[in-house]
């Protein structure tokens, strides 16, 4: 099985994670533009139960464009964006891609919410585009 290792930019926080990603994606809604200071965030989705987190993180939970709560998990000490879990897909956990140690290593495959997209952010070549999200298609 393949793990994947990466962290924060102090090194506070460190995590692992094991297997392949349900989901690798861009995402252009408004609070990822805002969370993330560009154009989109990228993301890769895996299992909750696939990964193991070291270290101390903060919360802020925003109201999610489904209704539900989307929490974003970061650094307290550096403030490095690492994760995000969703009410509206429970087991799962987010992954920034630029956390990984090797984020290489992931291909997105999805780009969501492009109707919020700037026009300045070039939409990724080869990812099925999703004017919002997956279950508003």
């Amino acid at each position: 099985m393949v793990t994947r290792l990466g962290g924060c930019l102090c090194g506070g926080v460190r995590f692992e994670v094991a297997g392949e990603p349900r989901l690798v994606g861009h995402c252009h809604c408004k609070d990822c533009q805002k969370s993330s200071g560009a154009g989109h965030l990228s993301f890769a989705f895996f299992a909750e139960d696939d990964c193991t987190i070291v270290g101390e993180t903060a919360a802020y939970d925003v109201g999610s464009n489904a209704g539900g709560t989307m929490s974003r998990l970061f650094c307290p000490r550096c403030g490095s964006r690492l994760f995000a879990r969703s009410s509206g897909r429970p087991g799962l956990i987010g992954v920034v891609l630029g956390a990984f140690d090797e984020p290489d290593a992931f291909v997105p495959s999805v780009s969501l919410f492009v109707s919020r997209r700037r026009p300045w952010d070039a939409l990724a070549d080869a990812t099925t585009l999703f004017e919002e999200d997956l279950r508003r298609a």
